[in-house]
């Protein structure tokens, strides 16, 4: 069992390794999320769409989620 405070015996050197790796991730992940999306919002600016919120109320009409899963 972990108590806390317990690092788990990684170096600040170590856990900064993950970090940079984990940022590489949500980069990707978020780069190919917009280049998915954007398909779909150049849609619906040709439908009309002139605002942000345009395009909000538009991506939700089409049922897709905000990035953690809820209305834009």
């Amino acid at each position: 069992m972990v108590l806390g405070g317990d690092r788990g015996g990684l170096t600040d050197e170590v856990r900064a390794k993950g970090r940079r790796r984990g940022l590489k991730v949500r980069l990707a992940r978020a780069a190919k999320r917009a280049a998915d999306l954007l398909p779909l919002i150049e849609s619906i600016r040709k439908a009309g769409a002139i605002s942000l919120q345009d395009i909000a109320d538009g991506l939700n009409q089409r049922g897709i989620p905000a990035t953690r899963g809820g209305m834009w």
